[in-house]
C-alpha cells in the first residue's frame, strides 16, 4: 500500500468515470475517496487527459460544412458530366442505327444521267 492511501477498498471505473463524466452523478463517498487517495485521483486525471485528448483527435478530424459541400459538388459535377457523356454516346449510336437502317431499307435509285448533248444548230456555230 503506497503512502497516504486508505485501506478501503477503491471506486471501479465506472464510479470514476462517473465524476469525469458529470461531477453532480458522482457520490459524495467517491469525491471524500479521491481527496484522500492519490492512486485514485491519478486515475480521475487519466480519464480526463484521455477524455481530452479524443475530443481534440475528434475535433480535428471534423470537416467543417464547407468542406463537406464542395466535396459533395464536385462528386454531383462529376456525375452530372458522366450522365452527359453517356447521354452523347447513346444519341450518337442511335444516329448511327437511324443512318444504317435508312441505307438498307431505302430502295434504290435509278441512277441519274446527263442529257445527251444536243446538235448545235447552224446558227449558232461560227463559219470560218
Amino acid at each position: 500500500m503506497m503512502r497516504g492511501e486508505r485501506a478501503a477498498a477503491h471506486p471501479n471505473s465506472e464510479a470514476l468515470l462517473a465524476l469525469v463524466d458529470d461531477e453532480s452523478t458522482a457520490s459524495d463517498e467517491v469525491r471524500e475517496h479521491i481527496a484522500g487517495c492519490p492512486s485514485c485521483a491519478k486515475r480521475v486525471e487519466n480519464f480526463r487527459k484521455t477524455r481530452r485528448l479524443l475530443q481534440d483527435a475528434a475535433g480535428r478530424n471534423q470537416r467543417s460544412p464547407s468542406d463537406l459541400a464542395e466535396r459533395a459538388l464536385s462528386r454531383l459535377r462529376l456525375r452530372h458530366t458522366a450522365i452527359e457523356n453517356v447521354n452523347e454516346l447513346f444519341a450518337s449510336i442511335f444516329l448511327l442505327f437511324v443512318g444504317f437502317t435508312e441505307l438498307l431499307t431505302s430502295k434504290p435509285r435509278p441512277p441519274v444521267t446527263a442529257p445527251a448533248p444536243t446538235p448545235a444548230k447552224d446558227k449558232d456555230v461560227p463559219r470560218g
